[in-house]
């Protein structure tokens, strides 16, 4: 069935949507993989959580007209609400149905609120519709009457609220009435204060304003709490509250009410009230501002770049004026206003940083989202296979340039569906080869120096080297007489329309991928290295810049001519002379600090003519991606410099070594290259 787009739905959807639609989805994917790793034992806070996602989703796609969206948000919240109140049991389908209905809302959220064949909604809505009836409702008697509560709490309380508090009965805790008195001004802080204070030992189940307890000027609540902990922790737990505590239930000779149902025509006996506790509370009003307790403003990634972009121009511009500053002062016409220019100038500059820096840490947003992303795709697709996957993840904290974070995500999603897919035995072959049943993936992340290093790691089957080059020769790629070491063997998988895979799959085996998984991280100056040993697993490691936007620079000379080179990827630089460079296989190479650095010459690079000036000595700027370090050969190191990298323009974007363009200040442009394919030419020379 196709559904055309529905006319309410707005033909733009604002960026303010989808930024809080993908929050909720980052929120709704962490808890659902929560639930379903202890279904046995449901964490109600959990089910709570996953419930408001779906009725904050619904309110929040119904203001935009998005009528799929919100029926889709609609019907999981109904089914949330029944597991909540304990009316349908959670079972591996119903997680799985909650995982399905996670997967239809981000498509619907990325499309814009509608799809052209909308038949896989419509299943899934039935089958929400279903689940809520098949399993029927669970029959529960009221036991409420044996509890010393009293009516007026009894008599509001929800129907989720009863719910809890026969849970908690029936998992044999103490169950408590908290009364405690607020000043009018101030008890929403003294609320969330005493909550914060219960959540370390017990559930608050309900919270109520009480009629007892409250003074002129003063409000009084009763909250309802279940606990594991006695009467005397809670007493110590809650001592500075100035809160009034009453069990009303204690565990100890509940084990008739743990049943399933009780007989109603047996006369229970009321368990007396113990003697109400009175805490001491030291009193402190306060006034409660008017400010919002929110201080986050959602900005448009758009706006941030402009705003980048102008503290580039201005960083273009403190460049020329330094550039003035040292010919007015080398000049000494005027000593006192080159002193003052000259100082004026630093402090331009340190303000300058300042701004940057601040810009910078607005732009930073950590792997968290993502990662939560792949974790719900490494259940998807593990389940699909019928293969059993531990994910571990480790360095979600870690941030980097929201706009690298947007580029990377295909590429991971990719690399981690290959893990899976390729990697990753059944299980049957598991069992046989001695390895645990549970496949492990390591996702991991951390930042070194300038650069952020992703690394997905399995222990799987891993990659056959002698497989990837005996097809890499049937296909032309290789000739049979070439000898290829490891790393160039590798290097043959990112090939375009390399694929040792038998069979296509739905996953991978169709011969593109890892091709346009490279190509689209060396777009970002990122590089990618596969580790891999037969039998025992992969590794690959991806290295990032943390930004694109504002770069540190490294300013150097060859041939006449100028080139920028993003500080991130330099190690050092060194002067040398040209007798310490050797040949090793028609290759120039360094001895340096214990290892053989292979050597590249810009000009050779660019075809340039080579330059004779300071033959006797060089200039090398050593360069270290991951794993790899070689040695830029250049005739002078001028300095660094904070530069703003521009685009070349599709012409010349297939240029290698080249990842851009930028202005000195002094109405000079220059290249800017891009070490990482630099890298490439190296291995593959």
């Amino acid at each position: 069935m196709s559904e055309d787009k529905d006319k309410n739905t707005p033909s733009v959807i604002p960026a303010e949507f989808t930024s809080e639609a993908e929050e909720i989805i980052g929120q709704l994917g962490r808890d659902l993989l929560a639930l379903s790793s202890n279904k046995e034992e449901v964490d109600p806070s959990i089910l709570n959580s996953i419930f408001r996602s779906a009725h904050t989703l619904k309110g929040l796609s119904g203001m935009f007209s998005l009528n799929r969206l919100t029926e889709v948000s609609h019907n999981m919240e109904n089914l949330l609400d029944a597991l909540r109140l304990g009316k349908v049991r959670l079972s591996d389908g119903l997680v799985d149905l909650l995982f399905e209905s996670l997967d239809i809302i981000t498509l619907l959220v990325k499309e814009g609120g509608h799809v052209k064949d909308d038949s896989q909604i419509i299943k899934l809505m039935e089958d929400l519709e279903k689940a809520l009836t098949e399993d029927g409702q669970t029959s529960q008697e009221s036991i409420l009457d044996s509890l010393n509560i009293k009516e007026s709490i009894l008599a509001v309380l929800t129907e989720y609220e009863e719910h809890r508090l026969l849970e908690g009965i029936r998992a044999n805790k103490n169950i408590y009435v908290i009364n405690t008195t607020f000043s009018l001004t101030d008890f929403d802080k003294g609320l969330s204060d005493i909550n914060g204070t219960i959540k370390d030992f017990g559930e608050v189940i309900s919270t109520l304003p009480s009629s007892e307890g409250g003074k002129e000027g003063e409000i009084a609540f009763d909250l309802l709490v279940s606990s594991t902990k006695s009467l005397d922790f809670v007493e110590d737990g809650l001592c500075d509250s100035g809160a009034t505590l009453t069990m009303v239930s204690g565990g100890e000779d509940r084990e008739t009410i743990a049943t399933e149902r009780v007989e109603k025509d047996i006369p229970q006996e009321r368990e007396k009230p113990k003697e109400k506790v009175e805490l001491s509370k030291e009193e402190e009003p306060a006034i409660t501002s008017m400010k919002s307790a929110s201080q986050t403003v959602r900005v448009d990634i758009s706006k941030l770049d402009k705003l980048m972009n102008t503290v580039g121009e201005l960083l273009i511009a403190k460049s020329v004026i330094a550039h003035i500053s040292e010919e007015v002062k080398s000049t000494s016409v005027n000593p006192v206003l080159a002193s003052a220019l000259h100082k004026g100038s630093r402090d331009l500059g340190r303000k300058l940083v300042s701004l940057q820096e601040g810009l910078m840490e607005i732009r930073m947003v950590s792997l968290e989202n993502l990662f939560d992303r792949l974790a719900v795709t490494v259940r998807k697709i593990a389940k699909a296979h019928a293969k059993e996957v531990d994910l571990k993840i480790s360095g979600a904290e870690t941030k980097l340039d929201k706009l690298i974070i947007e580029e990377i995500g295909d590429p991971l999603m990719h690399l981690i569906r290959n893990a899976i897919d390729h990697g990753i035995e059944p299980l049957v072959l598991r069992k046989e080869l001695g390895k645990p049943e549970k496949g492990s993936i390591k996702l991991s992340a951390n930042q070194r120096g300038n650069n952020v290093t992703v690394e997905i790691a399995d222990d799987g089957a891993g990659i056959d080297k002698e497989n990837i080059l005996r097809k890499a020769r049937q296909k032309g790629l290789v000739s049979e007489d070439r000898e290829l070491d490891d790393d160039e063997i590798m290097d043959l998988i990112f090939m375009p329309g390399f694929s040792t895979s038998a069979e296509i799959s739905e996953i991978s085996g169709r011969g593109v991928g890892m091709d346009v998984v490279k190509n689209n991280l060396t777009k970002i100056s990122g590089h990618i290295d596969i580790d891999s040993e037969k039998g025992k697993g992969s590794k690959i490691t991806i290295s990032l810049p943390i930004t694109l936007a504002i770069l540190q620079a490294v300013i150097v000379e060859t041939s006449s001519r100028i080139y920028a080179i993003p500080l991130h990827s330099v190690q050092e630089s060194l002067l040398i002379v040209a007798d310490d460079v050797e040949t090793v296989e028609k290759r120039e190479v360094l001895k340096y600090r214990s290892i053989t650095l292979p050597l590249v010459r810009l000009e050779d690079v660019f075809g340039l003519s080579r330059s004779d000036a300071n033959s006797k000595e060089l200039y090398v700027v050593v360069i270290a991606i991951a794993q790899h370090k070689f040695g830029i050969v250049v005739d002078a190191v001028i300095g660094e410099q904070d530069i703003v990298i521009k685009s070349i323009g599709e012409i010349f974007s297939n240029i290698k070594g080249v990842a851009g363009a930028t202005d000195l200040g002094n109405n000079e442009i220059i290249l800017v290259l891009d070490v990482a394919s630099i890298i490439e030419e190296i291995s593959g020379g």
